[in-house]
């Protein structure tokens, strides 16, 4: 958590320090609460404002190019159960996939000794696939 505080909110205190919720970020001891007292700093007035207009569930039903939804049940923001929640959707969606891993946090995906990110390589060949069915 410090390092987030440290990389992302402390050195724009300056102006940030006007927005509410901001004093409470800086204080966050994990991910969820900082995540909770980002609203201001967002340009949102409440939390719930803040989390209804960042949640991308609102517009993934009218997504109509093709889609793969990469979730990791280690995954500290989107929780193993969001996933499972949304799985019939997703089902409905034309050109849809949901793929879950054990492990892969939130967008890390990484693998070997130089934390190269495998979930390109697996976005590639999805795309390619859905490409050559349409051929």
């Amino acid at each position: 958590m410090a390092s987030l505080r440290q990389k992302f909110l402390q050195p724009h205190a300056e102006v940030l320090q006007q927005k509410p919720g901001f004093n409470e970020a800086l204080q966050a001891n994990n991910l969820a609460e900082l995540h909770t007292h980002l609203y201001g700093v967002a340009g949102y007035s409440c939390t719930e404002t803040y989390l209804a207009g960042t949640n991308p569930i609102a517009v993934m039903p009218h997504i109509t190019v093709p889609l793969l939804a990469l979730n990791a049940d280690d995954d500290p923001v989107c929780v193993k159960q969001n996933a499972i929640e949304h799985e019939p959707m997703v089902r409905q969606m034309p050109a849809a996939l949901q793929v879950c891993t054990q492990r892969g946090s939130h967008c890390a995906f990484f693998e070997g000794w130089r934390a190269n990110s495998w979930a390109n390589a697996l976005i590639a060949e999805y795309l390619q696939a859905v490409e050559a069915k349409r051929s």
